[in-house]
């Protein structure tokens, strides 16, 4: 019964296919917005699924079914499929330079924008990304002011012709916009710094075992307040 469930909302499901052999379905309302995951749209989509469901009540997400990279193509072919003049795109951590250059994008809300540095870049040289739409960056603390911080090369420079606009949020870190089991998962890699919490430590006679894990609560709390403001940053930006 739970298989025909699924079966048929999935054929319910807004959905075609571009000839970069993506599969995009369609997830929300309002105006379309592009979900781009990280490592260039190729993340899969239930990783974001707490930030995800809240956009969709203001946008219409468009989403990849396929663990793919997007590519410049794909936003002229969305737009077309879509019948749209303009989209806008949301994208987190890893994208295309080529995307952000794109004629079919109006606005843009980049979380920790990072660019692969190309020979030039590295030798010194900066090349900036020449963009057509208003651009919003949204920078998690923990990336730009830690120990594992981003290396500058990674930066992507804009021309700034169009709106331009950075916010930093405080404390929290690269992983930090994922649902909580995967940010936690992330950060265990060492690879990331994410939200750290003091912990209390009760003295000896005092201390008795946490049932109710309140320090994993209030890590998610502060993860759910970060997303909020990430919601809210975008409507507002976008809308």
């Amino acid at each position: 019964m739970l298989s025909q469930i699924l079966l048929l909302l999935t054929f319910l499901t807004p959905q075609f296919k571009l000839s970069s052999d993506k599969n995009i379905y369609l997830k929300g309302k309002g105006p379309p917005l592009i979900f781009s995951t990280g490592l260039f749209g190729a993340m899969p989509n239930f990783l974001y699924s707490n930030l995800q469901n809240q956009l969709s009540k203001n946008f219409t997400l468009v989403l990849n079914k396929n663990y793919k990279p997007f590519i410049e193509k794909d936003i002229e072919e969305i737009s077309e499929e879509l019948e749209v003049e303009k989209l806008a795109l949301f994208a987190h951590s890893s994208t295309n330079e080529k995307i952000l250059e794109s004629q079919f994008l109006d606005k843009m809300v980049l979380c920790d924008p990072i660019i692969i540095p190309s020979l030039n870049t590295l030798i010194g040289n900066t090349k900036k990304i020449q963009t057509t739409g208003d651009i919003l960056i949204i920078k998690a603390e923990k990336l730009y002011r830690s120990d594992r911080q981003l290396p500058e090369v990674q930066n992507p420079i804009f021309n700034k012709k169009k709106i331009y606009k950075e916010l930093m949020y405080k404390d929290v870190g690269h992983p930090d916009l994922l649902n909580d089991y995967w940010a936690n998962l992330a950060i265990k890699t060492q690879l990331w710094r994410g939200i750290t919490i003091e912990r209390e430590r009760k003295k000896f006679k005092d201390w008795k075992f946490d049932k109710n894990n309140n320090y994993r609560k209030k890590l998610e709390k502060k993860r759910k307040e970060y997303r909020k403001f990430i919601n809210e940053e975008t409507i507002n930006f976008i809308l």
